[in-house]
């Protein structure tokens, strides 16, 4: 028998955590789910619709485990110095226009063409797999920690 296909997801939010949940027992079973892959909305040519799907390739993305911000995911890939060290923060730019412009910050920016690398929202992605699961079982996601509203392919 075939094993099923990956399960991709896309979210805009730090955390996820799958949990099965059978009616009948009401078990509850996690599947923690912490490698993720991140790049900006400016840069990634497809829809919601087809990052979500198996058969994206996410390339050019950056590895992250989560919970993690965009910048710190960015500073893990060594895109940006950390900011904690002498006066490495005056080397990122900042998500205010008006201050990048103020302290020249924009030439900083990572992205072709954008002088504001946080101006467009960010993609985080996953693939999992679910284990076997018996007929009439839920599954729930669960995005715990999330800022904002996921979307799920």
């Amino acid at each position: 028998m075939k094993p099923p296909a990956p399960i991709p997801i896309v979210v805009a939010c730090i955390a996820l955590a799958c949990r099965t949940v059978p009616l009948a027992a009401q078990v509850e079973e996690k599947l923690f789910i912490k490698d993720f892959r991140l790049q900006s909305s400016a840069v990634v040519e497809a829809d919601g619709q087809a990052i979500s799907s198996a058969t994206f390739a996410p390339r050019d993305w950056y590895p992250v485990q989560v919970p993690s911000t965009v910048l710190r995911g960015l500073v893990a890939n060594g895109v940006y110095p950390d900011p904690y060290v002498g006066m490495n923060n005056m080397r990122i730019p900042d998500a205010n226009d008006e201050f990048n412009r103020a302290f020249d910050l924009t030439v900083f920016s990572h992205l072709p063409g954008q002088a504001n690398p946080w101006s467009k929202p960010w993609w985080y992605r996953a693939e999992f797999q679910l284990p076997q699961l018996p007929a009439g079982t839920q599954v729930w996601l669960n995005f715990e920690a999330s800022t904002t509203a996921p979307t799920c392919g």
